[in-house]
């Protein structure tokens, strides 16, 4: 089986407006959607459209779009998740299903692998001078960064295990790496962390009594029209937990785990 990429992200916000403010001064480029009055809608430059914003009372992750090889995959997801006795149903090219412990709906649909070409900037190193005498091309920059695509996702679990269950064992999720019983952000609140890999795109589930919304977050960047580069970029949502980007409903702050960070 072969999960290779995220193809959208959902999420809920109580003002569209705000958000959609936040997200286009990020960089991402709003789309015309079906709907403009119940969401709005945001492209990258290799993604193209991933970024969904509904209306919900708070800010909440509210669908996983996910890509998958080709159609054996969603039989096979299907019949695993119904071991779990969680449903799941597979029309067309695509498959629907719900995580039983948040209500985070997940669609997982055939298609192509994310083709993107990468230019490496040249850099300076000790004792390797790659670049003499010339400063680093985005020191000359003019246009506006703009993020190449969406590629992970940060939401939390009030059921760490069912969820861990449902994305390793049903979806088919690897482990990367795992953190139990840890103080969040200094606080007493303890909780487990999860970083389940899809390809190389990353999903972190946290699980506790807290609950807080999920977030897009971005990988890589570069200037309209410009070809792309090497270059890392990045954003961390205010630590106050305020702003479009979603935050937790119990204090935790928000840049303890939701963090823009390129892969």
């Amino acid at each position: 089986m072969s999960l290779h990429r995220l193809t959208h992200l959902k999420i809920g916000v109580p003002s569209l407006d705000d958000a959609a403010t936040f997200y286009a001064d990020f960089g991402l480029t709003p789309v015309q959607g079906p709907d403009a009055a119940t969401e709005r809608r945001f492209s990258t430059v290799d993604g193209g459209e991933q970024l969904i914003l509904v209306h919900t009372p708070i800010r909440r992750l509210v669908e996983i779009g996910i890509a998958a090889q080709d159609h054996d995959d969603l039989y096979s997801i299907q019949s695993r998740l119904a071991r779990l006795d969680v449903g799941a149903r597979v029309s067309g090219s695509e498959l629907a299903t719900v995580e039983p412990a948040t209500g985070v709906g997940v669609k997982i649909a055939v298609a192509k692998p994310l083709q993107q070409n990468w230019q490496v900037a040249e850099q300076n190193y000790p004792g390797d001078i790659r670049r003499p005498d010339v400063r680093a091309p985005s020191l000359y920059r003019e246009a506006r960064v703009r993020p190449r695509k969406l590629g992970h996702v940060v939401f939390g679990s009030t059921d760490y295990h069912t969820s861990k269950r449902f994305f390793m064992d049903g979806l088919g999720f690897r482990m990367s790496d795992e953190v139990q019983d840890r103080p969040i952000s200094g606080d007493d609140e303890q909780a487990h962390l999860v970083r389940a890999l899809v390809s190389r795109r990353k999903l972190l589930v946290a699980g506790s009594g807290l609950g807080f919304a999920g977030l897009a977050a971005v990988t890589g960047a570069l200037p309209a029209g410009a070809a792309p580069t090497a270059e890392r970029s990045g954003s961390v949502p205010p630590p106050d937990g305020s702003g479009p980007l979603g935050a937790p409903t119990d204090g935790l702050p928000a840049r303890s785990l939701l963090a823009s960070t390129a892969s």
